[in-house]
């Protein structure tokens, strides 16, 4: 009984003496980690970061496994479990699969650079905003409302990612037929010139720092748009963390403008007769 006992305290320090040895050399690995990001400055700063986070987080995944691993094997025989037709291997064998699945999915990612913190991303065509972590698992962004979404690596179906390409805002505005198409022209116009300058900081701009692409009116779009009027195009290319932003001003500009010039907008008319 003595032996027994001795057996389970020697386990015990054993177990606490490598839990130690794994959180200290988590701690020297991560030390590394952010030592060298910070001394070698290989890519991008959002890269540098979305890499090391990544790591970081697949350091402590696989700390915890093993120090799981390692305080179950002398009780449980983790392969016939595993193996096993049970409800217990069943459970794990399912969790498992999905831990695999995603973390699959996210080196993937990591090493196609699909996306990078920082990006302004719309996944599954449903969720945008701007990615605020890349973990082996999942990634977290935040939406334009504040809210913060995560989503796991194997959920992702779709990705547009604005940073990787120009991210152009198209604004298009339907006039009535009626309206002098060079009045129509030179209102919009001065709402471009508006935009241009009061949210010049908000453009996108080329290494010379020169924008893009300014707001400028492309042009009559169709004559008729859906039988009720002319429709008028407005584009832009804009930072990925303005997108939103200026989307919803442009329209509250041309909303205003066209309504203090009495230009009136497309609209259906119903005849009603008896």
């Amino acid at each position: 009984m003595i032996s027994s006992l001795n057996e389970h305290v020697l386990f015990i320090l054993k177990t606490i003496s490598v839990g130690a040895l794994i959180f200290l050399t988590l701690i020297l690995l991560k030390r590394w980690l952010r030592w060298f990001f910070k001394e070698f400055d290989f890519s991008t700063e959002s890269k540098e970061k979305t890499t090391e986070v990544f790591l970081n987080s697949f350091l402590n995944y696989a700390a915890i496994v093993g120090f799981i691993v390692y305080v179950l094997t002398p009780y449980i025989d983790l392969t016939k479990v595993l193996m096993g037709a049970g409800i217990v291997a069943l459970i794990l064998g399912a969790t498992l699969q999905k831990f695999i699945k995603d973390a699959f999915f996210g080196f993937i990612r990591l090493y196609e650079k699909q996306f990078i913190v920082g990006d302004f991303v719309i996944i599954n065509g449903k969720h945008q905003g701007t990615i605020e972590e890349i973990r082996v698992r999942f990634i977290r962004i935040r939406e334009w409302s504040g809210r913060r979404l995560m989503l796991a690596h194997s959920e992702i179906l779709e990705i547009q990612n604005y940073n990787h390409s120009e991210l152009k805002v198209i604004e298009k505005i339907v006039i009535d037929n009626q309206e002098n198409p060079e009045k129509v022209k030179v209102v919009i116009e001065n709402v471009c010139e508006k935009l241009n300058t009061e949210i010049k900081e908000w453009l996108q701009v080329d290494q010379s720092g020169n924008s893009v692409q300014p707001f400028e009116v492309y042009g009559i779009t169709s004559l008729n748009r859906d039988y009720v009027g002319i429709e008028w195009t407005v584009i832009g290319v804009v930072k990925p963390e303005h997108y939103i932003k200026v989307c919803n001003l442009i329209r509250y500009e041309l909303a205003v403008a066209v309504y203090k010039e009495k230009i009136r907008l497309a609209a259906n008319t119903v005849v009603s007769r008896s």
